[in-house]
């Protein structure tokens, strides 16, 4: 999923570099030329996405739906069977990785 806590930062640092390489983030039909396109793109992805997550909220509602253990995680860092993430190259730039187990 998307981590906010990535947006939010390269947006108050004015990270130029994080923001072109999302510039067509998820198929986008026109190119996200701005800070906040890329965000919205993000937050709204025609509809796919509901809520923008961070580590911190995650962690909480995973633990209060019974999950004991909470790390964060990075991309392939699951047992291949688990191997859920997309092939898009810019899921690895924006995304936040979780593994959680009861």
């Amino acid at each position: 999923m998307p981590d906010l806590e990535k947006y939010v930062s390269a947006y108050q640092v004015n990270d130029q570099d994080f923001f072109k390489k999302l510039i067509d983030l998820g198929g986008s039909t026109m190119p996200l030329t701005t800070r906040a396109l890329v965000c919205n793109q993000m937050f709204r992805m025609e509809g796919a996405h509901k809520f923008a997550w961070d580590f911190e909220t995650l962690a909480r509602v995973l633990k209060e739906s019974g999950f004991r253990i909470v790390e964060l995680s990075e991309k392939d860092a699951v047992d291949p069977k688990y191997q859920i993430d997309g092939q898009d190259w810019w899921r690895e730039v924006e995304s936040l990785y979780v593994n959680a187990s009861k």
